[in-house]
Parts: C-alpha cells; sequence; structure tokens
C-alpha cells in the first residue's frame, strides 16, 4: 500500500500491485512523502485503534521507521482498501486474478455478491486484537454485512480442512480440472498429520491424528505452536549474518561482478537509485543495534532493525537484495553483490548453514514437543502438508523426507520452477457462498 501526507496525516494512494510502481524519487516537491507499506501482519496485532477526544488524535501509533510513527488505522484502512479490490481479480485485464476450485468465474463472481460466511485463518495464540481489526476490515470492505458470519481458524487447522473433503458430499472431479487440483483437494488423508504454515511473519506446526471418519474429529484433537520467525526475519538474517560483518564485505571490483552462472540462469538483482551512487554501507549505523541471532524471534532487536533499515533508501535496498538473495541462492551455489561501496561474494552454503539448518532445528525441537503431546511417533505420520513460501524452501523438504520416512510430503507448488516471492496477505481466505459445517 502507498500512502502519502500532506497535512501532516497520513492517506491512502494505492494499494495492491499499483502500490509497487512507487519509488524514492515520486515524492512531491511541496514537501509530501510517500511510504509503501508492507507485511501489515503483525502490526494488526498490537491494538485497536481509537480517536482520543480533545485533539489527542488518531491512537496507538505504530513506529514505522525511526522517524516515522504512523497511527495503527491507517494500517486497517490500508488493509480494508486492499480487499475491497478481491472483485477486480474477476475482470480478464486485472493485474492479478481471483479464482476458486470448482467455481467459473461468473459464478464465483455471484459467491462473492452473496456472500453466507466468511472464514479468516490467523496465526495461534495471537490475542483478540488482531481478529477484531481484520473483523472490522472485512465488515468495511463490504465483503459481508453480518459480524457474526465472520469466523476465524488458526493457521494450522485451516491448511488441513482445506485439503480434506467435506464428510458429508462426495468429491466430484470434472473432466476439465487440473490433476494439480484433483490431487490437491479432496484429499482422503488419514493418519497422523503434520502441518508446517510459514509463510513471511509466522511459522506454524501443528499436528493431529486424522480418524477414519472426519465428524469424529474434534478442535481438541490438535497439537498447535506458533513462533514469530518466517521469511521476513529470514531476510533480516541474511543482512545481520551474511551482509553485515566486515569480514565478508569487499571494496566493488573495478568491473561488473556479474557471473557466467548468472548469466546462464538469468538471476540478478540491481539496487538501480541514484541515492545510493555515494551511500556507504557505514551509513547504516548496524553496528550501533543488537543484531537478532540467527533463527531466533528476539522481537526488540528485528523491530528495532527493521525501523533503521526502513528509515533509509539504501536500507530498503538492502531489504530487498537479502529478499532477492534468499531466492537466487536456491537455484545456485553463490552470488556476486554489489551494493552501495561494498561487494560481496555470497555462497548458498552459508546461507543453509547460518541460517536455514538453525530454523530447522528450532522447528525440529518444538515438532518433538508436538508429536510427544499427540502420541504420535515420526514413523507414524502418514502426510505432512506445507504452506506458503517459506514452507517450500528446498531444504526444509530435505529435513522432513528424513524425519518422517513414511510421510508423503506436500508442498505448495507454484507455475514456475523458481520459487516463489514470500509476500503474505494477512490471512488465508477461505470463501464460501454457503457456511460449511466442518
Amino acid at each position: 500500500m502507498q500512502i502519502g501526507n500532506g497535512d501532516a496525516s497520513y492517506q491512502l494512494k494505492s494499494v495492491g500491485s499499483s502500490a509497487l510502481t512507487v519509488s524514492w524519487e515520486d515524492n512531491d516537491s511541496s514537501g509530501q512523502t510517500s511510504l509503501t507499506l508492507k507485511g501489515l501482519k503483525s502490526f494488526l496485532k498490537v491494538g485497536i485503534p481509537i480517536v482520543l477526544p480533545d485533539g489527542g488524535g488518531p491512537q496507538p501509533q505504530v513506529q514505522w521507521s525511526e522517524t516515522t510513527a504512523l497511527p495503527l488505522g491507517v494500517f486497517q484502512a490500508a488493509l480494508e482498501d486492499l480487499l475491497a479490490t478481491l472483485p477486480q481479480g474477476l475482470g480478464v485485464d486485472s493485474p492479478f486474478r481471483l479464482g476458486a476450485v470448482g467455481l467459473e468465474l461468473g459464478k464465483l463472481g455471484q459467491a462473492l455478491e452473496h456472500l453466507a460466511g466468511v472464514i479468516v485463518s490467523y496465526p495461534a495464540n495471537w490475542p483478540d486484537s488482531y481478529t477484531f481489526n481484520l473483523r472490522e476490515t472485512i465488515l468495511g470492505a463490504g465483503l459481508i454485512r453480518d459480524p457474526e458470519a465472520i469466523y476465524f481458524i488458526e493457521d494450522g487447522i485451516a491448511a488441513i480442512l482445506s485439503g480434506l473433503p467435506d464428510p458429508d458430499h462426495e468429491t466430484e472431479l470434472t473432466a476439465g480440472q487440473p490433476i494439480q487440483q484433483q490431487t490437491l483437494y479432496g484429499c482422503n488423508w488419514v493418519g497422523g498429520t503434520v502441518v508446517i504454515s510459514a509463510g513471511s511473519s509466522v511459522t506454524e506446526l501443528g499436528v493431529v491424528n486424522l480418524p477414519d471418519q472426519l465428524q469424529a474429529l474434534t478442535y481438541d484433537d490438535f497439537q498447535l505452536y506458533a513462533m514469530g520467525y518466517a521469511g521476513d526475519a529470514i531476510d533480516q538474517d541474511i543482512i545481520s549474518h551474511l551482509l553485515h560483518p566486515s569480514e565478508r564485505r569487499q571494496q566493488p571490483p573495478a568491473t561488473s561482478a556479474t557471473t557466467h552462472h548468472e548469466a546462464e540462469t538469468g538471476w540478478s538483482w540491481q539496487a538501480a537509485i541514484p541515492e545510493l551512487e555515494q551511500a556507504a554501507w557505514n551509513d547504516l549505523a548496524l553496528d550501533e543495534l543488537e543484531l537478532p541471532r540467527p533463527a531466533e524471534p528476539d522481537l526488540g532487536r528485528r523491530q528495532r532493525l527493521q525501523q533503521r533499515l526502513e528509515s533509509s533508501a539504501l536500507g530498503q535496498s538492502v531489504l530487498d537484495a537479502a529478499r532477492h538473495l534468499k531466492l537466487i541462492l536456491q537455484h545456485q551455489a553463490q552470488f556476486d553483490l554489489e551494493l552501495a561501496d561494498q561487494h560481496w561474494l555470497v555462497r548458498s552454503k552459508d546461507l543453509e548453514d547460518r541460517i536455514i539448518l538453525p530454523y530447522i532445528q528450532r522447528l525440529n525441537g518444538q515438532m518433538n514437543r508436538l508429536l510427544s503431546q499427540s502420541g504420535l511417533s515420526t514413523q507414524g505420520i502418514n502426510q505432512v502438508i506445507c504452506t506458503g513460501g517459506t514452507a517450500s524452501l528446498p531444504k526444509i523438504a530435505r529435513w522432513l523426507r528424513q524425519k518422517f520416512p513414511n510421510a508423503t510430503i506436500v508442498q505448495d507448488t507454484y507455475q514456475s520452477d523458481r520459487p516463489p516471492v514470500v509476500v503474505e496477505l494477512p490471512m488465508v481466505w477461505r470463501i464460501w457462498p454457503a457456511i460449511p459445517r466442518f
């Protein structure tokens, strides 16, 4: 979402794909500034937006960067406008596509106009302020009128239920339905089941023993755990432990750092921002901060690091570079990166050993605890469901195949053989024209 300020109060300017065209050069000459908001999810749990009387203004204030504080209501309003764009995804010329399994676009449009209920997934153990804010945005976006018809369910449970067949109706597969959809929906999963839901901000683990008769499945059958570490935190750890240490940095070479392997694969990244021509890495002053530890939530440290990076064009470019490195190094052994006055040769093995491996070790420890609570063994797990861009990391799949030798590993798939950029809406949408029974 792009927001701008003209009279000290921020107003929404654009949402969705159009907001991604914003650059640091788009600032108005009259002194207006523009911010591009991403990763709204974590902010929506900090409290309930209010406006204090007697000129007290909107509260609470969220520290977006070291120099900018925003009212929480701005984040809620931005999400509301974003949700209101959902029907646009039905158009042929829309920059994004909206679809539902088993529904043609025309019928999906009718369903959106006559919704009987909306089910939204959310991280386990998150506060009521988060679900309250989401309910308000759904109502404000006009998706549904009745607040009692909005339901919330934990991410891990939603990921499993979304793949199960309706226990009261036999699943019918149409001849034109892609094989991928035929095998992903209406699954006959039974027995020990593990779920890993990991996107940009939260990793949630779940374990359940699915009964033969799904009608016997209850909420108490699920063992869940959520931690505030996922794709965004991995990006921060790339900056803190692969880019910032002085021994890993060099002066840029005289010639282009583009490697032969990069030319073959087509992977590249370049921060084409004029402000960076005279920038120096030391301008970020990261040595002043306590940097987060690999695979640790370290909430306070990560908030301060994020605020520092969001405060400058260089910091935002570093975040962008880290996101690209995370993807590039899944496809090649190393990558030459140039940014500001520094040069790095970043290796895939360093990313795996220093950041991904500690993350998996943390997941493994929590997974063992959930298995113990559920009374299941690793050999008794029949299927593992992974959803979200972070859960699709190849090293996670290798770990799961070793840990659960008898299980089928189900991971999110994408149209390209390249991994996705981890962009996460603050919920997984499950929308039906009638409220389903669970």
